[in-house]
């Protein structure tokens, strides 16, 4: 995530001088190949540094990604969009861990980390498909790495993750400890989440 952080701010930048497309397919080839690697990784080190290259990876894809979707999305209709778009990503990270557990438990790690594999794999090709208006930049100026204006938002998504990331990182493990099968903890979430995101942006337009 470090590294996601560090690099966010300049590729946000580099996106609107040279298109979100080759940070897409660069971000997926990374994260495809970081993916496959975590299988043959035998020290701490080793681990650490594929987690850099892991969050570079993510840094350049997701960024492009979410720029790439909202200039697609009409201005009236920017709300509903987002809104189906992030159901993707949200509905996606409650039933990845899900079916993680299930490989763990059914297969092992290794398998675990093919799938993952394969599946980013399917996500590079399935960006050759999709179009992406673009119109780069006339005028020459500085990449910002701090602006004002998206601050008190950025607070607020800031914290709302911290609570967010604390409670999907161990909740594997304190639903062990106290007897519970934790895919009913990410069930419960993907169904709330596909019922509240449209809805939610389309209010978001009106209100």
């Amino acid at each position: 995530m470090l590294s996601a952080v560090v690099l966010r701010p300049i590729v946000g930048g580099l996106l609107d001088k040279f298109g979100r497309r080759p940070f897409i397919v660069c971000g997926l080839i990374l994260f495809t190949l970081a993916m496959y690697m975590y299988s043959w990784i035998g020290g701490i080190v080793a681990l650490l540094g594929l987690r850099i290259l892991h969050g570079m990876s993510w840094a350049f894809s997701t960024t492009a990604m979410i720029t790439a979707t909202t200039d697609m999305i009409p201005n009236a209709r920017r709300g509903e969009g987002m809104g189906w778009f992030s159901l993707s990503m949200t509905l996606a990270m409650a039933i990845g861990p899900l079916y993680g557990l299930w490989v763990i438990e059914n297969l092992s790690y290794h398998f675990m980390f093919l799938f993952a594999g394969a599946l980013s794999a399917v996500a590079l090709l399935l960006t050759f498909a999709a179009k992406m208006p673009f119109q780069p930049q006339r005028e020459t100026r500085r990449i910002e790495l701090f602006e004002k204006s998206v601050f008190p938002v950025t607070v607020t998504v800031f914290f709302l993750y911290i609570a967010y990331g604390g409670i999907s990182a161990f909740i594997a493990l304190f639903a062990d400890s106290i007897g519970v099968n934790a895919a009913v903890f990410f069930l419960a979430y993907a169904a709330t989440l596909a019922l509240t995101r449209p809805l939610a942006g389309k209010l978001s337009d009106r209100h």
